[in-house]
């Protein structure tokens, strides 16, 4: 299979009646998941570095417009932010793949434990390969979506509330499990998620109340 048609194959996996052909017939190893995630994240580093980009080039804009005078602060005002966009660029390549390949190690492995906890009787290789996947497409389509401005972050939290059908499927048809154990396997991290954001946030309430520096 070409790099194009792994690509493609990542974003059509989104589709319900592809990822469930996808569960039947495919299986891989941990290599052939955390080869598929690298590839992604090089997807996601091309749309990061992007922005990065437009962002330079606005920049560059607004200081010889507004704050510079000369050709020549101009000058070094364009070599500083080549530079640091030269460095990050580094930084993107490396630690955006070694990231999401930690990332999705780890939040596999607990989505493992729950699923097992539930009755799963899946595997984490073949939980991690299909993810691998169908999360691929999540993270590229979400980089796309990113850079449409202004309501990209709602696009993208709208693909989110979407893609939680999806990990459904994937828990049900590796785990062999009931509808309604695959959905607890989906919900239960999302209402502990919500528990310790609220908690944090009543703690940081708490706090300010307790503070000296609120009665004075």
């Amino acid at each position: 299979m070409s790099l194009i048609d792994l690509y493609k194959k990542m974003v059509l996996s989104l589709i319900p009646e592809n990822l469930e052909k996808q569960l039947k017939t495919e299986k891989g190893t941990l290599g052939n998941g955390i080869k598929n995630v690298v590839l992604a994240s090089l997807v996601v580093d091309l749309f990061v570095l992007l922005s990065m980009v437009l962002s330079m080039i606005f920049q560059l804009f607004m200081s010889g417009v507004m704050s510079i005078t000369t050709r020549s602060d101009w000058a070094m005002a364009a070599m500083v932010t080549i530079g640091g966009f030269g460095v990050l660029t580094i930084m993107t390549l490396v630690l955006i793949p070694i990231f999401l390949v930690l990332v999705t190690l780890i939040f596999t492995a607990l989505a493992f434990i729950l699923c097992k906890i539930l009755g799963g009787k899946g595997t984490f290789t073949d939980q991690y390969y299909q993810f691998s996947i169908v999360g691929s497409g999540f993270l590229i389509v979400a980089s796309i979506l990113n850079l449409i401005p202004i309501v990209g972050g709602l696009f993208i939290s709208l693909l989110g509330i979407y893609y939680l059908y999806p990990v459904f499927l994937v828990y049900r048809a590796v785990h062999k499990m009931s509808n309604m154990r695959a959905a607890l396997a989906v919900i239960i991290p999302l209402i502990v998620m919500l528990l310790v954001l609220f908690i944090g946030f009543l703690t940081m309430v708490m706090v300010q109340f307790l503070s000296p520096s609120y009665y004075s």
